[in-house]
């Protein structure tokens, strides 16, 4: 259904037809990927909280080498295949995506720890599935609602400037590209966050805390000062893939757009991270109200003062930024407040561990 409506809704936010028509061909294939990107998330979760990270690694390199190969046969057409463009670009990564969940089914099945438990594991528990289902269903309405904002910016973007479009998605991959190891240390902090906690083990939390915060710190501070000083460098892949005359127009434009894609790096980095630790912790509710409250702010805000024609592009950008910021500022008070409740209750606790 949603396939079916995607030319009505990338045409209804004022793109161009052949821009709203290569958009709803692409989104429409991508969205086969969905399942497999939800069993993905599920698979890789039995090896994170176990802290064997390897198997995650090494999926997911040989994911991003075949999704690589797979864009360059599909993209550009080559053995027989003719060139797919936009539509080339989807389907690669949707078999990639279908890939990865196929890898993580042999692993599992290969773990000597998860065969011996596979029939058990099986059995329903309505229990145990009802204390996955609340942090779960909260934290994947976050991550729609992230979703939905972060499509709702760029949606904007496109119906103000194509030229602009092109040169957000040339920073914005930078961008993502960097920020993937972000990604995996948040992982690590909640998991070791969590371990702590359920062990009231304060100092461990404090610990894992500390050291997530200042690797985070130190690697957004490598990257942000990239995208500041050495904007062309890490744009130039971008630029192999357009035309002279494309590059000409979009690179420059791209570069300027780095420098707020540093601010946004610098919210989103302790987002995740603060993010990490309060799902350590359990709460997952108020990653939530983050994320909705600074969403209806930036929106809201976005579209009563978006100015018109191409300033748009830049407007939108300071909105991510704040949107980012927004969302920091709460996670940090929360965190805050979650680090005083657990010690309060670590503090009751230690008078009946020395009686006993």
């Amino acid at each position: 259904l949603l396939a079916m409506a995607g030319p009505f809704l990338f045409s209804s936010f004022g793109h161009a037809e052949s821009l709203a028509q290569e958009e709803a061909a692409y989104f429409g294939i991508l969205l086969a990927a969905a399942p497999a990107s939800m069993l993905e998330a599920g698979l890789s979760a039995y090896f994170v909280g176990q802290r064997t990270t390897r198997p995650i690694m090494q999926t997911n390199f040989a994911t991003a080498g075949l999704n690589v190969l797979l864009d360059f046969w599909l993209i550009f057409g080559a053995f027989g295949v003719p060139a797919l463009g936009v539509q080339g670009a989807a389907l690669a990564t949707t078999l990639s995506v279908w890939f990865k969940a196929a890898v993580y089914g042999v692993l599992l099945s290969r773990d000597a720890h998860f065969r011996r438990a596979s029939l058990a594991a099986w059995r329903p528990e309505l229990a145990r599935m009802r204390e996955i289902l609340q942090p779960g269903f909260t934290l994947g309405l976050q991550q729609l609602t992230r979703s939905f904002v972060f499509s709702a910016i760029l949606l904007k973007i496109g119906a103000a400037t194509v030229t602009g479009l092109a040169a957000t998605s040339a920073a914005l991959s930078v961008y993502q590209l960097l920020a993937i190891p972000l990604i995996g240390l948040s992982s690590a902090v909640t998991v070791l966050v969590g371990q702590a906690a359920a062990q009231n083990g304060r100092s461990a939390v404090k610990v894992s805390l500390r050291s997530g915060m200042l690797l985070g710190a130190g690697y957004a501070a490598t990257i942000i000062a990239g995208m500041l000083f050495a904007p062309g460098l890490l744009l130039s892949l971008s630029a192999s893939g357009m035309s002279p005359a494309e590059a000409e127009e979009v690179i420059p434009l791209a570069s300027r757009l780095l420098a707020f894609a540093a601010v946004y790096c610098l919210g989103e980095t302790i987002v995740l991270l603060v993010a990490a630790a309060l799902k350590g912790f359990g709460k997952t509710f108020i990653i939530l109200a983050a994320t909705v409250v600074a969403s209806l702010l930036g929106v809201s805000l976005g579209y009563a003062w978006e100015p018109a024609g191409f300033a748009a592009l830049f407007w939108w950008w300071t909105v991510m930024a704040g949107w980012a910021g927004t969302q920091a500022v709460i996670l940090l008070l929360a965190l805050r407040r979650s680090l005083s409740q657990f010690q309060e209750s670590e503090q009751l606790v230690i008078p009946d561990r020395l009686a006993a």
